[in-house]
């Protein structure tokens, strides 16, 4: 599904090197990324075009070692 509007760019980040999840928008719902590195970096674009519902985003850690 192409994000052709707004969306939210998901990324790891950690020392050694920075991993796109995805882009999330529209009808992408119940979808999951694992972040691996030390930070998420969460980044909303838009187009500016229209304004429609926002997202819904739910966040979780895990802990080390399960």
């Amino acid at each position: 599904y192409l994000c052709r509007n707004d969306y939210l760019m998901i990324t790891s980040i950690n020392n050694e090197n920075n991993l796109n999840l995805g882009r999330y928008c529209g009808v992408k719902t119940g979808e999951s990324a694992l972040v691996t590195g030390e930070y998420a970096v969460l980044t909303f674009y838009t187009d500016e075009n229209r304004e429609r519902k926002g997202f819904l985003l739910s966040f979780s850690a895990i802990p080390e070692g399960k």
